[in-house]
């Protein structure tokens, strides 16, 4: 199997953003802005997420239902409700230079 190399770039866009308030739809499109098409995929977001915030598997599977994907039986409001608490966590005791 084939592994996929994360910009750490990207990742750190991520957390600057979320850092702001950005939602979970917001740093997915950036996700999404900042890749060429072809390698905007579903599976790469969640990769991105679960890399830029350490959610486990199934808390950044999540992403993949958002809307920008196509459709769902949860809304982004619903898919944001839940992981950004997670997200937030995240930088909890985290020291900034």
């Amino acid at each position: 199997m084939q592994q996929v190399s994360l910009d750490p770039h990207i990742i750190s866009e991520m957390r600057s953003l979320a850092r702001r308030g950005a939602t979970v739809s917001d740093l997915a499109q950036a996700i999404r802005s900042a890749l060429p098409a072809r390698d905007a995929s579903r599976l790469l977001t969640i990769a991105y997420f679960r890399s830029a915030f350490s959610l486990s598997i199934p808390d950044a599977s999540l992403v993949g239902a958002l809307s920008m994907f196509g459709e769902s039986s949860v809304s982004d409001a619903e898919i944001n409700r839940a992981l950004q608490p997670l997200i937030v966590e995240h930088f909890r005791g985290e020291t900034r230079p």
